[in-house]
């Protein structure tokens, strides 16, 4: 099969009527998708500028029409446009500094919700090259998608839990796109998504979203943090929950550098968050996290000392500081909280001599592991 000629497609792009249009697209995305390799720079850049952007986005909302008479129709539409969009990505550069790519970026975000299995994977990955754009650029992917309102966000966070690159658009966009937007709406939108992104996470695994917020509070600008996040306490029982049922090591390490994070980043909110039990509640989950907290240290410590190769050390190392983190917080609630009566209905002073005891032991053995350590470092007689 020979390659169709060039020039025969841009005169279908140019029509004026929607059906030459979309016959063009059709054979430019026929064309795209066997001969692409065969194609100059300047033949794709060319096919690219003659493709209307407001016929790519009329097809885009046409299919994203939850009600539609022909919705199979709408639904190859949607399929056509998003494909030859995500493949035009692929083959120029620049794209996300682009306007006629990243401009697209509200309407995109809006059909995942109606688009196939395989547009769905389209547009993430279509979004997600459009967000990363280098250090000194300030217009571009990620400032346009930082500049959407937090209900266009909505569906993406919706569909977090099913495909993970969604955590990475968000921390590009919040990293790299808020230059545009002021501090005080960036604060809300942030505030009001992760709320958003804890709901959708009912009933599957948090250790993604605990790796997020772990991610963004060691990568925003500090001024950009909720200043009275209302996520918080609902983070803080996600992180009690999995202390208390998860047992897998990738599991700890999520649930404990995510509470230590959130621990450095409000430290007057967080320990309240994460140390206090409802004393209404049938179980103890904030004891149970402080519990298993120092658990895991005693258990990482015998493990890091064999383990000091590098493929091992490095991640054992910062689970086990956020951990002493976590502890020395901890101390630190118990000293401020000493007349508080509700805090001391749901932290008992039996639990607290349990843990009193527990962490005299911890605190032991992490001494012995650094003289241990620094013994290794003296040279020998």
């Amino acid at each position: 099969m020979e390659s169709p000629k060039i020039q025969n497609i841009h005169p279908l792009l140019a029509a004026k009527d929607d059906t030459s249009r979309f016959v063009g697209l059709l054979v430019l995305k026929a064309t795209l998708d066997n001969y692409a390799s065969d194609l100059q720079y300047e033949q794709v850049a060319s096919l690219w500028n003659s493709v209307s952007p407001k016929f790519l986005d009329r097809l885009i909302r046409t299919g994203s029409r939850q009600a539609s008479d022909h919705r199979e129709q709408s639904a190859d539409m949607l399929d056509v446009a998003v494909a030859v969009i995500y493949t035009f990505s692929k083959l120029l550069n620049d794209c996300a500094l682009s306007e006629r790519f990243y401009a697209r970026i509200p309407i995109l975000v809006n059909a995942v919700l109606y688009s196939s299995d395989e547009t769905t994977l389209r547009i993430i990955d279509l979004i997600h090259v459009l967000v990363q754009q280098p250090d000194d650029q300030v217009m571009g992917g990620a400032t346009c998608f930082a500049q959407l309102n937090v209900d266009s966000w909505a569906s993406l966070i919706e569909i977090a839990p099913q495909h993970k690159t969604v955590f990475s658009i968000f921390h590009w966009a919040w990293v790299k796109g808020n230059a545009a937007t002021p501090v005080e709406i960036a604060r809300v939108k942030i505030d009001d998504s992760l709320r958003l992104f804890i709901s959708s996470f009912k009933g599957n695994n948090p250790t993604p979203l605990l790796d997020f917020i772990t991610l963004i509070f060691d990568s925003i600008d500090p001024n950009l943090r909720p200043l009275d996040p209302q996520w918080l306490l609902p983070a803080a029982k996600l992180i009690q929950g999995m202390a208390s049922t998860e047992r897998t090591e990738d599991g700890r390490r999520a649930y404990t550098r995510c509470a230590a994070t959130l621990l450095a980043a409000y430290p007057e909110k967080a320990p309240l968050a994460l140390f206090s039990d409802d004393p209404k509640a049938s179980d103890p989950t904030a004891y149970l996290f402080v519990k298993m907290v120092q658990v895991d240290i005693l258990s990482a410590l015998h493990i890091l000392t064999p383990n000091l190769n590098p493929s091992g050390y490095s991640s054992l190392s910062r689970r086990i500081a956020a951990a002493l983190d976590i502890m020395t917080a901890f101390i630190g609630f118990l000293i401020t909280a000493a007349d508080d009566v509700t805090i001391q209905r749901g932290l008992t002073s039996d639990r607290i001599l349990k843990l009193h005891e527990d962490l005299g032991r911890t605190v032991g053995d992490v001494m012995e592991y650094l003289r241990d350590r620094w013994d290794d470092f003296l040279p020998s007689d």
